[in-house]
Parts: C-alpha cells; structure tokens; sequence
C-alpha cells in the first residue's frame, strides 16, 4: 500500500522542474518508442520541457497522435513509504502526474522533463512509433531497496541485450532482480506482469520497467558509469575552457568505452538555431620534461577510446578532460555551437548520449598582466684606429677633433634584473585599449563594472570594489586610455602611443615644480613657460604587444580565451628642441615577455 503522507514528501524540486523557464540553448537529438495499443510504460532519455504537451501531443500538435494521456510518476524519498507492487495511475496517488487531451490546460503535467518515467495511453488500433526531439540527458538512476524503482536503461537502439547478459555483469543483482513491464491494453491484474523470460527479453531503450532487488542497494545499470557530471551534459558557455568527469568500469573484465563526437540535429523552429559543433580536446598523458599535457583533436567525427581494469583494480576508473578550442572560434560572439558526445561500451550494451554547449564568446573584458622587462637596446660606438691602436680624429670642420666613428651596436642585449611593468588592458570585442588604471565594482543598479572613475561605483559596495594602477604610465584626471591599432587577435601584434607633454607636471619624469632648473620655466622669474628641449623633452612610448599563438600542449590551447602571452616591445623616444629638419629626437628600445589573464568579461568600460 501507499502512505497517504507521500503527499506531504512530495519533492518541491519536481515542480520547479515543470514550472521553471527553460533555456532555450542545447543541443538536439531524437527518441522514438513504439506505442502499443492502450497503456506503455516510456523512459525519457531526453529532456522535452521546452515545449507544453499541448504542443507536443495535444491539439495544438503539428500532426495528430493517438496519445490521450500521460502519467509521469514521481518518486517520493522515504523508507518509511513502502511500495510493494507495480502502480496504477491514480489520481489519489501523490506519486503521478497526468496530462490528458481532453483536460490539457488542467492538466497537473505540462511538461516533461528527461531521466523520467511515464505511462502513455495510446489510443490506435495499431502498433505507433511516437518520435519526439529533445535534448539528451546523461543518466540519473536513483535506487531505493525499500520497494520498487520506475526505470529505463539507455541501452543500444540496433541491438539491446537481453536481460540475462544485461544482468549477468552483476551477479548479486542477477541473482535478487524482479521486473515487471507493461505489455500494452488496459491494466488490470495480468498488466503490468512479471518479466520471466530474461535471456528472451530485451532490454529496450526508452522503455520502462518495475524493478525491485528485496533489501539489495543497487549502483549498477551498465558496465560502465559516467560520474560527476551533469545530467544535462556538457556546458562551456562564452567563457569556460575545461570540464571533466569521470568514467568507470563497473565489470569484472576489462571494458573499452568509446566516445564519439556527433553533430546535433537542427534546432526546434523554435529555439536558438545552432552555428555549429564545438571544436575539442581531449586532454592526454602529461610531458614529465616540461610537465604539459598532450592532446588528441576531437572534432565532429572523431572518435576517442579508454580501455578500463576490472572493477576495483588501479584505473578502473580514470578521469577524462575536455577542452574547448576558443581560439578557433570566429565570427558572431553570441553564435551557439552544441553537438553530442556518445559514450559506447565493447560489450555492445550502453549507448549514452552527453550533449555539448557553448557560445562563441570574444576576449572582450577586462585583461591584468605584467610585462618582464629583460632586454634593452645598446648604443655602442666603435672609432677609427691607427696602427698603434689610438682612435683618430676627425680633420672635417663639421666634425673636427672628434673621434671618427665606423659603427654604432645597437642590438638589444640582456639586462642583469628583468624589469616588471603592470598592464591593464580593456577589450570592447573590437578594440583594445591600454589604462593607466582601472575600477571594478559594482554600481548603483547592482550591475558588475568596469569604470575609468571611481563616482561610477555605488558608493555603498565601495569596500567591495577594486582599483588596479599601472604606476609607470601617465597619470591623467580624465583617467586618459590609449587604443591599440588592431584587435586582440593571438598571432598578430597591436601598438598603442603614449605621449608625455614637456609640461605635464604629473608624469613628465624631467619636470620637478619645485625646483627653479626643472620647473619649465625662464630663470627671469616671469613664470613664462619654456619651449620643449630646454628644461624637459616630450616623451613617446610606442608599445606594441605581439600576440603569441598557443603553444602546442593542451592547457596553452584551451586556455588561449583567458590567457595570453606574447613580446611586450617599446620604443621610448626623447624628443627636444626644434630643428631645420624637425625635433632633434633620441630613441631607446626595451624588450621583454608579457602575460595578460582575463579578469572579466564585461565589454562595456564606463565612461565620461
């Protein structure tokens, strides 16, 4: 019997489940089962909540279906809420939910979600395949051993097993097992019934059957188990690189497990269309010379292996990581790539389906690093020699007296300590742009920003925000930003020009107000300033970063969309008094190693 208090247990999460708006981005495959006439126990293996039943099924269908009602049943948790034998859909029962096409709109069910049992009345004189799309679910078995379980098993669609080798890989379960099913008419005392034949019964994909094993706790439903993932699969988003989970071997044997990448079906009318399949990794053995991961491409169409131990012997169960290729994604940033992971097993028994997720995504956000000044530019004369090995001077008036010079080095050599430079750059998805500091907090409407002032920040959440300052570029009020001259594409380079007036007191590092021979101005004390090249020089600092392309190992690859490196290289250039032929100049360059990480991927920089 059924305790009436399993009202009371009904589990809240079910209804947020049906109630809830779903996401409209996922990856898409198709489910068929074959209806016979009157009641049949279905298993979804995927998820239809994004579409009512009255859309689905009822009268608002695309095409006419002979289905009238569906039950779906909900499990309560409790070992006080014994259920001893198979349940007929009652509406008295807590543990149903029906829909029926003659009440629709006051129909408790609304939708269905996956990983879910169901009966469905059909009503054709005739055998019906009922098609549906959805997206697929990973499975989410929950075992009770104080009464009977509702379940399918996502087992091969071409060739099921049968129940006996099914259950020959568990032989405690093999051994306890009773399974009823329903054989299709109406219920009554014969239906559902008792499963007997087990070596002639297969165990068919998207059916359900009543399964109890007395007091035995049960955790195997396959040979193998994908753990700690989501049901819903795989999701990358615009900014995820990386996701793992694991696999186990639950057999006695060793078992391969193959994946396989799969492109979606198309998208329901709709739902967000899909741009195309994500480009994988899958991440491999690790280098022990320079400790990065190597990598095999997992492209649509591809195909990977594991070949497990026993269960219980060292690497029966391994972890498996995937990477997200952001670098080879271009074009729309808001495009959404989706595709399906099959997991297969050598025995021919599971064929699991995990769907794949992912939005293009820009480097657009705020990006912090440091560049690592370590070479700078050498000014080496070499002069003219007699043979004794004195230099000679020069007998031209222009240059007379003076040493005669036969070549100048100016290669860029090491220094004894590397020099650190703080960089703060901004990416609008467009173009980048170089701060000399930057605000990220919250503001007044509770929205994550980035700022060139701190009034944009809600003056409450102050404590909470931060400010990051590159101390060595110049300080403006106005909080002045320089744009770089190409996007922030790896492979390529972006040069912005920083320019330091000869009187500007705040940064020029010539100037000090204070002092009458540093002040810019006349010794004639009439405050009159004075023109470039006679206390204080114009500063250019023309900085350009080179991108570097990822390197060949798995973490630079899928890390590229957080994590750039490249050759920081800056031309800093003096510039002085004008001459006939313009300002007399002098220029010095320094090189180094840059790294930037994504801070966030906010596009928008508050402004003035």
């Amino acid at each position: 019997m059924i305790s009436r208090s399993l009202i009371l247990k009904f589990g809240i999460f079910c209804w947020l489940i049906l109630l809830a708006e779903f996401s409209v981005q996922a990856q898409w495959t198709s489910q068929s089962v074959t209806l016979k006439p009157g009641w049949n126990a279905v298993y979804l293996h995927v998820d239809l909540s994004h579409e009512t039943l009255d859309r689905l099924v009822g009268s608002a269908a695309l095409e006419t279906t002979p289905i009238e009602e569906i039950w779906m049943w909900f499990p309560a948790v409790g070992l006080s809420d014994l259920l001893q034998s198979p349940q007929d859909p009652l509406i008295t029962t807590s543990q149903w939910r029906s829909w029926k096409r003659s009440t629709p709109g006051a129909s408790a069910l609304q939708r269905l979600p996956g990983n879910s049992a169901c009966l469905v009345f059909s009503s054709s004189a005739m055998d019906y395949v009922w098609t549906f799309k959805g997206k697929p679910q990973l499975p989410n078995h929950q075992w009770t051993s104080s009464g009977l379980n509702f379940l399918g098993i996502p087992t091969s669609k071409t060739n099921p097993p049968n129940f006996e080798s099914y259950l020959s890989q568990s032989p405690l379960l093999y051994q306890n097992v009773e399974i009823f099913e329903y054989t299709g008419g109406q219920l009554g005392a014969g239906n559902p019934s008792r499963v007997i034949a087990l070596r002639t019964t297969p165990v068919q994909r998207g059916k359900a059957f009543w399964m109890r094993a007395g007091l035995l706790y049960n955790r195997y439903y396959g040979p193998f188990e994908i753990r700690n993932a989501s049901t819903k699969g795989i999701d990358f988003g615009s900014a995820l690189s990386t996701v793992r989970f694991r696999l186990r071997n639950f057999t006695a044997s060793p078992l391969t497990i193959t994946a396989e990448h799969l492109l979606s079906e198309s998208a329901p009318a709709d739902q967000t269309p899909i741009a195309g399949p994500p480009p994988l990794l899958i991440r491999g053995d690790i280098n022990p010379s320079d400790l990065t991961f190597g990598y095999s491409p997992f492209l649509a169409g591809d195909s990977h292996s594991w070949t497990l131990p026993p269960v219980g012997q060292p690497g029966a169960e391994i972890e498996v990581v995937i990477g997200l290729v952001r670098s080879s994604l271009a074009g729309d940033p808001a495009a959404h790539l989706a595709s399906i992971i099959r997991f297969t097993d050598s025995l021919g028994f599971l064929e699991v389906d995990m769907g794949v997720t992912a939005t293009a995504g820009s480097r657009a956000g705020l990006w912090v690093g440091e560049a690592a000044i370590s070479q700078v530019q050498s000014s080496i004369k070499s002069y003219q020699r007699d043979a004794t090995g004195a230099p000679i001077t020069s007998t031209q008036d222009t240059n007379f007296g003076s040493y005669i010079v036969t070549s100048v080095n100016e290669n860029l050599g090491a220094v004894p300590r590397v020099f650190p430079l703080r960089l703060i750059v901004h990416n609008d998805g467009t173009t980048a742009s170089l701060l000399q500091r930057v605000f990220y907090g919250f503001d007044s409407a509770s929205n994550l920003i980035n700022a060139t002032q701190e009034d944009f920040l809600d003056p409450n959440r102050i404590g909470t925000a931060r400010r990051v300052t590159a101390a060595h570029l110049p300080f403006t009020p106005e909080n002045t930003f320089w744009n770089f001259s190409n996007p922030m594409v790896p492979g390529s380079f972006m040069t912005a020009t920083v320019t330091v007036a000869h009187d500007e007191h705040a940064s020029n590092p010539f100037l000090h107000t204070y002092h009458p021979d540093h002040d810019n101005l006349d010794a004639r004390f009439s405050d009159t300033p004075l023109p470039t090249g006679f206390e204080s020089y114009r500063v250019l600092r023309e900085i350009t970063l080179s991108l570097n392309p990822p390197s060949d190992n798995f973490t630079s690859i899928v890390g590229s969309g957080q994590i750039i490196e490249g050759v920081y290289h800056e031309i800093l250039t003096f510039e002085g008094k004008q001459a006939p032929q313009g300002p007399e100049s002098r220029s010095f360059i320094s090189q180094g190693k840059f790294i930037l990480r994504r801070l966030n991927d906010i596009p928008v920089l508050t402004a003035p």
